[in-house]
């Protein structure tokens, strides 16, 4: 479950993930072409009723590796993020959003191997059972959203602030 976590955030928070000033939910329409990647959730791990489809389009922007006056490594990110599709894999509804709009992230990682992440655009959060606060939840914010990731891969939530959609209750 720790390798799904990290490969997860790296595929959500490295590409930054988009839509600083639209709704949390941008479109309905599904963006073109084959997604880049497709993530399945069982049910119970991103929502409870129901498994999760999560396919992504890549967004363009630029990366920047930075050492910090303590001597952490920062990524930092700029530019215009993903889009998604998410799927309730039970009834088939689905939500999409588009890869337009400004984003920025730092990710810095810390000597524990912990990684403390500033996302600003729009950002899906997954929480899952083993998370702080506990998951399985699944919320599409289009604001800023600050969290840990724990070296064993348990994310703790820092703050949130925006426009949010809870996907779990907008796919049931």
């Amino acid at each position: 479950m720790n390798t799904l976590r990290h490969a997860i955030t790296a595929a959500l928070a490295i590409s930054a993930l988009t839509l600083a000033n639209a709704p949390a939910v941008a479109s309905t329409a599904p963006p073109e072409g084959p997604p880049d990647y497709t993530v399945e959730f069982p049910a119970g791990l991103a929502c409870s009723n129901f498994g999760l489809r999560l396919e992504g389009w890549a967004g363009t922007g630029q990366y920047r590796e930075l050492k910090d006056r303590n001597g952490y490594l920062r990524l930092a990110f700029a530019g215009t993020g993903e889009a998604w599709r998410l799927t309730n894999m039970l009834n088939g509804k689905s939500i999409a959003t588009r890869n337009n709009g400004a984003s920025a992230l730092i990710q810095v990682y810390q000597a524990d191997g912990s990684v403390k992440v500033d996302a600003r655009g729009h950002s899906l959060i997954i929480w899952f059972p083993s998370d702080l606060p506990p998951g399985p939840s699944s919320t599409l914010l289009s604001g800023q959203l600050v969290y840990s990731l724990s070296p064993a891969g348990q994310g703790s939530l820092g703050s949130m602030k925006g426009n949010a959609t809870d996907v779990c209750v907008a796919l049931s």
